[in-house]
This record gives C-alpha cells, structure tokens and sequence, in this order.
C-alpha cells in the first residue's frame, strides 16, 4: 500500500478547482499570471505558486462586499445629513426682483 504523499504541484485541472473556477476562467485569467512546470507535453501548477498568487492579488474587501457594512455606495451620504444650498449667485448674473401682484408698486 502506497503511503499518501503531500502534491507538490497540480495540474491545471487540478488547481482551477483548488482555486474554485472553471478550467476556462483559470486558463484565461489566472494562468498567464502563473510560473508554472513544462516537460513535454505536461504542465504543472506548483502549489507554492498558486500560495504566492493568492497572497499577490488578495485584497481587502471594498465597503459593500464587507460582511459587517450595509451596501452603500461609497461617497454615500445620509439624507438627514445632506445641506441643500440656496440658488446661488454667478458672476455677472443680471439680477431680477422677485415678481409684484399687481396694484403693489409702494
């Protein structure tokens, strides 16, 4: 009986699903960023690299995927906070005076 030995290294197939995407997704877009074995036809994906991958691209979750945050959008301010300004004046506006009922000329 064979002992079960530790993978150094995966193959495509292998790491896409490590990875948790399809061997089309993997090939497209994660792949080309890998450093990987060829020997004849043969590929392997070292499972260092596929550690080292992760912990390139890895980021922290933005304000709306945060498990813990509402989904706002950033920038996002609360109406009760909002200021609603005036009309406000340009430069070298003509300015006019409000309108008078008629018969109001004082």
């Amino acid at each position: 009986m064979v002992e079960r030995v530790p993978r150094l290294a995966l193959t495509p197939v292998e790491a896409a699903a490590c990875l948790g995407v399809s061997r089309d997704f993997f090939d497209q877009h994660i792949l080309p960023e890998l450093r990987i074995v060829r020997r004849g036809r043969r590929r392997l994906v070292p499972t260092r690299e596929l550690d080292r991958w992760l912990d390139r691209t890895a980021s922290l979750p933005l304000a709306h995927e945060h498990p813990n945050q509402s989904h706002k959008p950033a920038g996002w301010i609360p109406e009760s906070e909002l200021v609603l300004a005036g009309p406000t004046k340009r430069a070298g506006a003509a300015q006019t005076a409000p309108p008078t009922a008629p018969g109001d000329e004082s």
